[in-house]
């Protein structure tokens, strides 16, 4: 028997602004089958409605729903992990949305390569090879945590320049003028594992 199922979940009038603006919503389900393909999202009686195929033999997980008010401007890091679901007219009409889902960038499969992706920049780091092994395994969680929290803007290559070395490539140049790519900087630069940090502009 088939443990693929239709299934539908509620988005409450809360869980997004009105007007001109960017909402994320959460929703926890099993995970969604084919999502680019085959979630709706509709106005059902005044109630906004995800509609898609679960997995019930597996675990449930968080899945972020994108909801955009005409006229809102789109976060920078947000734009390559949109997948387009549907709009809808909700108020009688007077407020029209953009539903979206947000996954992984655009040309990068779950597996985490960048087939597909052309780099804007690339900051290469290399390590002292002398440095007390604690303080870069300290240093190694912080540059994938950076890169795990703008996944959809960079990706972290630890295998790209050796032992010694690695690289993050950036697929948004105007993430380099971003306050969080200043503070991570500064971050780098302050290390004393680090031999040298180089930022080219092309890969």
């Amino acid at each position: 028997m088939s443990h693929l199922k239709q299934f539908s979940y509620i988005i409450k009038d809360t869980d997004f602004k009105k007007g001109p603006h960017v909402s994320v919503v959460e929703i926890q389900s099993h995970p969604f089958q084919h999502p680019k393909e085959l979630i709706g999202f509709v106005n059902q009686n005044g109630v906004l409605k995800v509609h898609g195929i679960i997995d019930e033999n597996q675990p449930k997980v968080i899945n972020e729903f994108v909801l955009v008010g005409t006229g809102a401007t789109i976060p920078d890091d947000m734009i390559e992990r949109l997948y387009r679901i549907d709009s809808v007219l909700i108020g009688d009409g007077q407020y029209g949305y953009h539903a979206y889902i947000l996954l992984d960038p655009r040309g990068i499969p779950e597996a985490g390569s960048d087939v597909g992706l052309i780099p804007k920049f690339k900051l290469s780091i290399t390590y002292n090879p002398d440095a007390d092994e604690d303080e870069k395994d300290e240093l190694v969680e912080l540059i994938a945590q950076f890169c795990g929290q703008h996944k959809g803007v960079v990706r972290y290559h630890p295998e790209a320049g050796g032992a010694d070395q690695v690289e993050i490539h950036g697929y948004t140049d105007s993430f380099r003028q971003d306050q969080a790519f200043h503070n991570f900087m500064g971050q780098l630069y302050k290390s004393s594992v680090i031999d040298d940090v180089n930022l080219t502009k092309a890969v």
